[in-house]
């Protein structure tokens, strides 16, 4: 299990303007591993979720 100090969590859904684009609308917010843990089991197929881990400073 790797040890995780901070996490950087982005929850970005995808607003389709017409055929052709696809805008993307991004959330920041600092969550801790069992608030991860836990949105990620309940992941559905309209949202993307990108994890950025880094140690606090």
């Amino acid at each position: 299990m790797i040890q995780i100090y901070s996490i950087q969590y982005w929850i970005c859904t995808k607003k389709r303007l017409h055929k052709f684009k696809n805008i993307m609308e991004c959330k920041f917010s600092n969550l801790d591993i069992d608030t991860v843990n836990k949105t990620y089991r309940n992941i559905n197929s309209t949202i993307d979720r990108v994890f950025t881990f880094e140690k606090a400073k």
